[in-house]
């Protein structure tokens, strides 16, 4: 399964546990399954990620666009570095078998 479009974590964690046991109900899943969602670290909090890790979500997937300010600023995209550790530090502590990062470029300024 994949939550994709990084819009899964604008949901409040309590949302996120109840689609999942929605989507449980209704499909049957391996124990090995890779269950994956991609991620906004804007706004993103550790209960957001320990929802998902305990609905059994194992892979987390973000996209990063730049770390210049400048690109950031002409893009409308506020996505500091820090932010972004940040989430790869709880994704690990969390211990998500998969941590993707989505490098974009060619965006204005690059």
């Amino acid at each position: 399964m994949h939550w994709g479009g990084g819009t899964p974590t604008y949901l409040e964690p309590a949302k996120i546990s109840e689609i999942t046991s929605y989507i449980k109900e209704k499909f049957r899943f391996n124990s090995e399954a890779d269950v994956s969602v991609e991620i906004d670290p804007r706004g993103l909090s550790l209960e957001h990620l320990q929802a998902l890790r305990l609905n059994g979500f194992n892979r987390v997937s973000m996209g990063v666009q730049d770390f210049n300010q400048d690109v950031l600023t002409a893009i409308n995209r506020d996505q500091s570095e820090s932010i972004t550790r940040q989430v790869i530090n709880w994704s690990r502590l969390l211990e998500f078998s998969g941590i993707n990062i989505d490098l974009i470029y060619g965006l204005p300024l690059q």
